[in-house]
């Protein structure tokens, strides 16, 4: 048995904070104020603001030393709820996120939208060195993702939000706000691998990461394209 924490308050979620791996070493997210203990070579030894970051550790089998741990977090008070891994023991994290949360090039949204928190999906490499994707899904209110579930490099997310502009899909089956707060049901991609969009003449491409464009118009010789962003990861190559 052993304590973990800084002079302030820590908490990990009760239920699905944690988990166990093969060797008997015990994985935990949660939310951490200022002062608890990181180690070094991981992403953040610094606490980012607000009353919590969230925070992710790794402790050995006998409770005896951390393998690692690393604060991420915004200006504003951040949480981690849920905690998953893949097949390559890369760590996921859902929960709520404030403005200036840590996000990387070729995430869906690096934007914060608004309300008293986002909601989010992070992944850590295995030793939580690397923050290799980092997300907000959110609108103008609050939102939270309170559980996350992996298939490959694809994350399912549930969360709530009290957000009438959540983000929504055109064939979604509800793209209503209802009142009060709504379930989330999200899925997103949680790599930074180039996607291939085919286009016929005219048309806009909407990225948020590298992109291959590939002209199908019959007889086509010539590339046309608008960009609904200029801050793209890569320049588009045209395919004939």
């Amino acid at each position: 048995s052993t304590f973990v924490g800084g002079p302030g308050n820590d908490y990990t979620s009760s239920k699905f904070g944690f988990l166990l791996n093969n060797s008997n070493q015990l994985t935990v997210c949660g939310k951490c104020s200022s002062g608890f203990p990181t180690t070094v070579g991981a992403y953040s030894q610094t606490f980012a603001g607000g009353t919590y970051d969230v925070c992710l550790l790794q402790i050995n089998s006998s409770f005896s030393s951390l393998i690692f741990s690393t604060y991420l977090g915004g200006s504003g008070d951040d949480a981690g709820f849920f905690l998953t891994t893949n097949t390559l023991n890369e760590h996921i994290i859902s929960g709520s996120a404030s403005n200036g949360f840590p996000t990387t090039a070729c995430c869906y949204d690096a934007s914060f939208n608004g309300g008293t928190s986002d909601a989010f999906v992070a992944k850590f490499n295995s030793n939580a060195s690397q923050l290799l994707y980092s997300s907000y899904l959110g609108g103008s209110n609050k939102d939270v993702a309170v559980s996350v579930w992996t298939n490959a490099d694809t994350a399912i997310i549930i969360g709530e939000t009290q957000s009438s502009n959540l983000p929504v899909t055109s064939d979604a089956y509800d793209q209503s706000y209802n009142g009060g707060y709504d379930l989330i049901l999200s899925k997103m991609g949680l790599s930074c691998e180039s996607s291939i969009a085919d286009f016929i003449i005219p048309d806009t491409a909407c990225v948020n990461e590298g992109i291959t464009i590939q002209n199908i118009s019959t007889g086509g010789t010539t590339y046309y394209w608008n960009f609904c962003s200029t801050n793209l990861v890569n320049d588009p190559l045209g395919v004939n």
